[in-house]
């Protein structure tokens, strides 16, 4: 939380120099690049989304496009809730590949509980319960998109991942 905190302070301090240093015009196209860079952030975690979908289940081209029109509204969403400073924060996790910056976006209430940030037992089972609601809330924005047979399917691979994740305990939380 203390980092999103000041990645919001850099941010802001980031905005107020460029904004003195460049002139209107140059300013309204740092705005747009910017504009466009989230644009793409959006469509990149949905097309991650997509992707992972497609090479499950077989899709008939309707379905295909109302699935990526499903999940640019669901990436866009999850991008309109992050908080201040975290362009910067998943920048920094973007190196590590893009899946980092999902888990981020999926666990960034986590940085509004004090409590559970102290607590890696705490943190962890945040963790879990976040992935659920990430695999409860795919398939109800799929539910009028997927044969009955299809979403079943999916759900069999969500739950199965989910399943793996609950299995993989960090060793510090395996000790007594």
């Amino acid at each position: 939380a203390d980092m999103v905190a000041e990645a919001a302070n850099a941010e802001r301090i980031f905005q107020q120099e460029v904004a003195q240093i460049l002139d209107p015009e140059q300013l309204e196209a740092m705005k747009a690049k910017m504009e466009r860079e989230k644009e793409g952030d959006i469509h990149a975690r949905a097309s991650r989304d997509f992707a992972d979908l497609s090479s499950q289940i077989d899709l008939s081209p309707e379905q295909r496009e109302k699935a990526m029109e499903s999940f640019v509204g669901a990436s866009k969403a999850a991008f309109d809730k992050r908080p201040e400073g975290w362009a910067i924060m998943s920048e920094s996790f973007d190196m590590f590949g893009g899946a980092y910056s999902g888990v981020m976006d999926d666990t960034a209430d986590m940085l509004n509980q004090p409590d559970v940030l102290r607590d890696p037992r705490a943190m962890y089972q945040y963790r879990m319960q976040s992935q659920q609601k990430t695999v409860e809330r795919t398939l109800g924005q799929l539910a009028g998109i997927l044969t009955p047979a299809q979403l079943a399917q999916y759900r069999s691979t969500l739950n199965s991942r989910l399943t793996m994740a609950q299995k993989m305990v960090p060793p510090e939380l395996n000790q007594n």
